[in-house]
C-alpha cells in the first residue's frame, strides 16, 4: 500500500510450469502448484476462499486484503467464445498455453458454486488437464501478507458433462469497461456454440450495479435476471431506473453450464 492506494497484484496469471517470456507481453506470470482435485472425474461443486499462507485464515477486508477477482483456467481446453488467436488477452494466453477455457470464478464475496449440481451434472476432469489461474489481489494494509489460494471441490466419478460458456463485460480482455456517470446499460452478445441444455448461470457485479440479465435474443426471453441488493441507506445504490433489494451484498459473470444435447 502506497498513500491511498492499495496494494495490487493485477491480473497475474498462475501457472504449473514454467512461464514462457511471451506471457510477459500480456501480463505479469507466476509458476505456482495448481492442484485438481481428481481425474477422470466430475465436479459438483467449488467453494473458494483466499487465506493467509499455512493457515485456514480467511484474508479479508477486516483483516487488510481483498480478493479482487481469481478466475481457473483450463489451459488444456479452447474457450468457446474466446478461442485461441491474435484477438485480446484471452485469445493471446490460450495461443502461448495451447487452451484456456475459462471454467470458475469468484470474487470477494467467495460464494459456494453450485452451477454444476442441478441434477447429474458436472465438469469434466481429465487425466493430464493442466490448470491455472486469473488473479487480482488487494493489500490495504503498509505491511506485505502471504496469501494463498483455497479450493474445497465437490467431485464424483461420473456426471452428465457440462460446459462452461463465458460472457463478461469485455469479453476476451481484462473484464473491466469504463462507464459513464449515471444510468448506463452495457451488453455483450454471442451465438450458442452448439444447442443443448442451459443448466445454471451465475453474475457478478460491482458498486452501484442494478442487474445482471442473460436474455435469449431469439426468443426474446430472459434467462435469468440477478439483481443486485444493497444494505439500508447504503451510499452505493445505482442510479437510474431499475428495481433493486435494499438488503444483503451483491453479487464477474460467472459460466453459464450447458450439458450435452
Amino acid at each position: 500500500m502506497t498513500g491511498e492506494e492499495p496494494g495490487e497484484v493485477k491480473n497475474e496469471i498462475a501457472l504449473d510450469g514454467n512461464c514462457s517470456p511471451l506471457i510477459g507481453l500480456i501480463t505479469s506470470c507466476r509458476t505456482m502448484k495448481i492442484a485438481k482435485p481428481c481425474e477422470n472425474c466430475y465436479i459438483t461443486g467449488v467453494m473458494p476462499d483466499l487465506v493467509f499462507a499455512g493457515t485456514d485464515t480467511g484474508v479479508n477486508m477486516d483483516t487488510g486484503g481483498m480478493l479482487h477477482h481469481v478466475v481457473n483456467v483450463n489451459f488444456s481446453r479452447w474457450d468457446v467464445t474466446c478461442p485461441p488467436g491474435f484477438g485480446d488477452v484471452i485469445n493471446q494466453l490460450g495461443l502461448l498455453q495451447g487452451g484456456n477455457e475459462w471454467f470458475f470464478a469468484a470474487g470477494n464475496e467467495r460464494t459456494l458454486n453450485t452451477l454444476y449440481t442441478t441434477g447429474n451434472n458436472g465438469y469434466y476432469v481429465k487425466a493430464g488437464d493442466k490448470w491455472g489461474l486469473i488473479y487480482d489481489l488487494m493489500n490495504m494494509t503498509e505491511q506485505p501478507i502471504t496469501v494463498e489460494f483455497k479450493y474445497t471441490f465437490s467431485w464424483v466419478p461420473n456426471a452428465t458433462r457440462v460446459d462452461p460458456v463465458w460472457l463478461d463485460i469485455d469479453q476476451c480482455g481484462d473484464s473491466e469497461r469504463s462507464v459513464p456517470a449515471g444510468y448506463s446499460d452495457s451488453h455483450w452478445t454471442t451465438t450458442v456454440p452448439r444447442s443443448g441444455t442451459l443448466v445454471a448461470v451465475g453474475g457478478h457485479a460491482h458498486d452501484r450495479s442494478i442487474s445482471v440479465s442473460l436474455q435469449n435474443v431469439t426468443k426474446n426471453r430472459y434467462s435469468c435476471t440477478s439483481v443486485a441488493g444493497y444494505a439500508p441507506d447504503s451510499t452505493y445504490l445505482p442510479a437510474g431506473p431499475g428495481l433493486w433489494r435494499r438488503h444483503g451484498h451483491h453479487g464477474r459473470l460467472r459460466p453459464l453450464a450447458m450439458t450435452d444435447p
